[in-house]
């Protein structure tokens, strides 16, 4: 089978525009994701070098066409390595493609040896789209589907350049051959159109997942503190909650309020109090066991659920908690000791095999917030934990 030159052209020239056009237009949208601008300069590489070839003499085709498609596919490289967050190669060193086949171009019979050029031509876009390969197998992202089906389109493509060397390894055609009637040709010039196409709409997906992904964790994340806020706390106290009635063990929740907060914005000022609220969420989050979350409630309040954890586990780790704020030893002029301290009210319970987890959630939930009544109640800087049965236990102050 074979194309016409004139058809070939015609063909790159609409592929390349369509591609380039979707890969601006999404940019547009995401100007962020310098990955895109990556596939922009790309496509508009390989489509040049493919129109080169058929616009120039032998000679000047060789270095040219072959530089800017090497060029080009280095650019698909550099793109998967920016959506890793892997450094980029600078601009200047796109131009190194240009040495190997102006060096080539020169050695005698060279420009005359089709299957070498092809030969030569595909391994180094064999390394390059399996570089590329790798990048995105390295890549961090919610969808594994998505990733491996990027990964293994480059690995294809990769696969395609490699067998194509080394057909013409093992079959070099004839010095009088031409590129256009060579068996296969038509083939693999669709099967590069084909790649072309899948990669831009595998790419756009890629992004905008991870733009949902993005808004996703920030729709999930208290903008003053930094940690995850009510809404993530409702998700995970259920998911905890329904976990601890699947495996049939206990939860605890712990309710964390910042003593005389309101005095701290009144005598500091509410930027001062923002800093205050950053510090403590900070230390909280990293006062925590390995598996607690630590969440803001609201207001000064933020609340830390402790999976696998009765109540007598729960409020030496609740203890640490409030220990982890003292050290942090932030000025409270209204308070007694003069630095910022919390209360804290614990509950745990285990949840039977027959129990909504929405009720059993809002019952967790109930009762710690009952005892973080009684800790502010009696004086504040305390831990206070109720059982099951709502029978309050005050810890006290341990041991400041």
């Amino acid at each position: 089978m074979t194309l016409d030159p004139l058809t070939l052209l015609l063909i790159d020239i609409l592929i390349v525009l369509l591609v380039s056009l979707s890969y601006g237009i999404v940019w547009l949208e995401n100007r962020k994701e310098t990955a895109l601008l990556w596939m922009l300069g790309s496509s508009l590489l390989v489509g040049a070098g493919m129109i080169t070839r058929f616009l120039l003499p032998l000679m000047p085709a060789l270095v040219i066409s072959n530089s800017l498609i090497d060029m080009g596919v280095a650019c698909i490289w550099m793109a998967c390595r920016a959506l890793r967050g892997a450094r980029t190669m600078p601009l200047l060193l796109l131009g190194l493609p240009v040495l190997p086949w102006a060096v080539a171009a020169i050695l005698p019979g060279f420009a005359q040896a089709l299957s070498a050029r092809i030969v030569l031509a595909n391994c180094v876009l064999g390394c390059l789209f399996s570089l590329a390969a790798w990048e995105v197998w390295a890549l961090e992202m919610d969808s594994r589907l998505l990733r491996l089906s990027i990964a293994m389109l480059l690995s294809i493509q990769a696969g395609i350049n490699l067998v194509w060397a080394l057909y013409n390894l093992i079959l070099p055609a004839s010095r009088s051959a031409d590129i256009l009637t060579m068996r296969g040709i038509v083939l693999f010039d669709l099967a590069t159109i084909v790649f072309s196409l899948l990669m831009a709409i595998g790419l756009i997906v890629l992004i905008r997942e991870r733009a949902m992904a993005h808004y996703r964790r920030i729709a999930l994340l208290d903008a003053v503190t930094g940690v995850p806020n009510r809404r993530s706390f409702d998700e995970a106290l259920l998911q905890a909650v329904g976990d601890a009635r699947r495996r049939h063990r206990p939860v605890s929740l712990v309710m964390v309020d910042i003593d005389s907060f309101k005095s701290y914005n009144d005598r500091y000022g509410h930027i001062d109090g923002d800093r205050c609220l950053r510090a403590v969420a900070q230390a909280l989050a990293a006062a925590a066991p390995r598996d607690a979350g630590a969440f803001r409630y609201g207001g000064e309040e933020f609340a830390l659920v402790l999976p696998g954890m009765a109540v007598e586990e729960a409020v030496a780790a609740t203890e640490e908690l409030r220990l982890a704020v003292r050290r942090l030893e932030i000025a409270h002029g209204g308070r007694e000791g003069g630095i910022v301290t919390i209360s804290q009210g614990v509950a745990s319970l285990r949840p039977g095999l027959n129990e909504p987890v929405g009720e059993a959630a809002q019952s967790l939930l109930h009762a710690a917030d009952h005892a973080l009544y009684r800790a502010k109640r009696d004086g504040r800087d305390r831990v206070v934990a109720a059982g099951t049965a709502a029978a309050e236990v005050v810890i006290g102050r341990i041991a400041s």
